[in-house]
């Protein structure tokens, strides 16, 4: 079952890494990019237990190259995907990041799902039992200057966040630049976080709910690993 839903969602993305020189970071909330339509898409896809192996290994051998495809083509301006390190049903399996350059080219993904919803083809939509699609606004983002994560030891944690009601993102947007921000911030002082990014859900209409995204360097201790290097 392939749907679009319609909640609060904000994402977190950071980047952990061993040696970071400290970045000064955006304190306000980037409000601007709510001005047009939203130019970040989230798709979480959700497989059975005895599917999640075989969907690991579509996505490496032909789901993944599909993106850089269309990465290559403008269809897409990036994209990150992120599958998680453990079966939990409760859970998505896979999580997609899409960015693209202007409102417009958005229109170019809806084409692709006319024939790949999601971005899978006919194999990995048989592996997959649903896959849920978020308009997201990117409103706060920081990185270190100097220090860029490794491929292949790149591990992203998330985490999901509520606020409530529907109508208080404005309250919302001042708690996070006066108290999340700054810890972010402190995070990559202390050479924990490479980078964030803090996605917030374009519509507000459904029960409120929010995440948040991590990535770490070290891969002791996370949620996710990633299938392509954090660029």
């Amino acid at each position: 079952m392939y749907r679009t839903v319609l909640e609060n969602i904000t994402i977190v993305i950071g980047v952990l890494a061993l040696i970071t020189t400290p970045t000064k970071g955006q304190n306000s909330a980037a409000m601007g990019e709510r001005d047009t339509g939203p130019k970040h898409l989230l798709i979480t896809y959700h497989c059975p237990a005895a599917s999640r192996s075989a969907f690991h290994d579509y996505m490496i051998n032909q789901g993944v190259p599909a993106f850089q495809d269309w990465k290559r083509t403008g269809v897409v301006g990036d994209y990150y995907i992120l599958f998680s390190w453990f079966v939990d049903s409760d859970t998505w399996d896979m999580l997609s990041i899409l960015s693209f350059n202007q409102y417009a080219a958005v229109d170019k993904w809806r084409q692709v799902e006319h024939t790949a919803p999601g971005g899978l083809r006919r194999e990995g939509v048989a592996l997959c039992s649903r896959a849920i699609t978020y308009a997201m606004d990117l409103l706060w983002q920081s990185r270190s200057q100097h220090s860029t994560s490794t491929p292949g030891a790149t591990v992203f944690l998330i985490i999901p966040y509520v606020y409530y009601p529907a109508s208080s993102l404005e309250q919302y947007a001042t708690y996070v630049s006066g108290y999340v921000i700054p810890q972010f911030d402190a995070w990559i002082r202390d050479n924990i976080l490479v980078s964030y990014r803090i996605f917030v859900n374009r519509f507000q209409t459904r029960s409120p709910t929010t995440f948040g995204l991590g990535c770490c360097a070290s891969g002791t201790v996370a949620d996710l690993e990633s299938l392509i290097p954090w660029r």
